[in-house]
């Protein structure tokens, strides 16, 4: 039971996500996003996750608040 190892040209060869150039990858705004989702969203759920952020992160909260007005 030989087990065949990558060479050093192939583990090099397999490109990460995390070192492709920017204009490579695919940008990505939570924030943003989830303001969008927020706007389209009715009051109570609205609400219940601003709450829920709060709870955990309240200057993410009070960031969101204020994109959202």
């Amino acid at each position: 039971m030989n087990q065949k190892y990558p060479s050093m040209e192939q583990l090099e060869s397999n490109r990460r996500p995390e070192m492709m150039p920017p204009e490579e990858g695919i940008k990505i705004n939570g924030l943003e996003q989830v303001v969008q989702m927020l706007r389209h969203a009715d009051p109570a759920f609205r609400q219940s996750m601003l709450k829920r952020i709060h709870a955990r992160n309240p200057q993410l909260a009070q960031q969101i608040l204020r994109v959202l007005r």
